[in-house]
């Protein structure tokens, strides 16, 4: 009897141990941001903090369009990435392709683009020149969520603000919400991304 009640202490004793030693990991973990400009979120299960102006990272502005069959579109790249490249280097970008000529883009229709509200991966440069994919890039190779199934994911635009202009361009800061798969484009899958957060800068090109 003494025995046993030794070896029911002992298992409780462990059972404490390791809830307290998982909480701590829990808090640990969490990313409290320390710029206007960020990526929160577990990549794989671990957890990453990017805040732009550490670790070399800063907000990425890119933007194009492409004319086919007469149809013009525009396309934005709005996310972080590194500057200078590292050699262990991480980015991530939303990309956007809106069925417009950014040549006659009026202020209204760049704000109308980027709404809150609830939006859906889908490729870019398809016969409907709109869509949204997330981009993740890592030690130099592209991941996209274009590459396969999204069945699990969600992209949650969760506020937009005005910021100030850059030079004379129209700058919208937005926070993203979103859980994706990534693949690479073989269509093998790669990494989820889960419970990401992301703040970044978009600006106005036809200012």
């Amino acid at each position: 009897m003494k025995t046993r009640t030794i070896y029911l202490f002992f298992i409780a004793f462990l059972l404490v141990s390791c809830f307290n030693s998982c909480k701590k990991y829990t808090e640990d973990i969490v990313c409290n941001p320390t710029s206007d400009y960020y990526f929160n979120g577990l990549i794989a299960n671990n957890q990453e903090c990017w805040n732009s102006g550490e670790n070399d990272y800063q907000v990425y502005h890119g933007w194009g369009s492409s004319t086919v069959s007469g149809v013009t579109s525009y396309h934005w790249s709005l996310g972080l990435d590194q500057w200078p490249i590292p050699e262990d280097n991480k980015t991530v970008f939303l990309e956007f392709e809106v069925p417009y000529n950014i040549d006659s883009c009026t202020s209204k229709q760049f704000q109308n683009t980027f709404k809150t509200g609830s939006y859906s991966f889908s490729p870019i440069n398809n016969d409907s020149k709109s869509g949204i994919e997330m981009s993740y890039m890592e030690d130099g190779k592209y991941y996209r969520t274009t590459y396969g199934s999204q069945d699990d994911s969600y992209l949650n635009c969760t506020n937009v603000v005005e910021s100030e202009n850059y030079g004379n361009r129209e700058v919208l800061d937005i926070t993203w919400s979103f859980k994706c798969s990534l693949y690479g484009s073989n269509g093998t899958f790669y990494k989820e991304i889960q419970n990401a957060e992301l703040r970044v800068s978009v600006l106005h090109a036809n200012n």
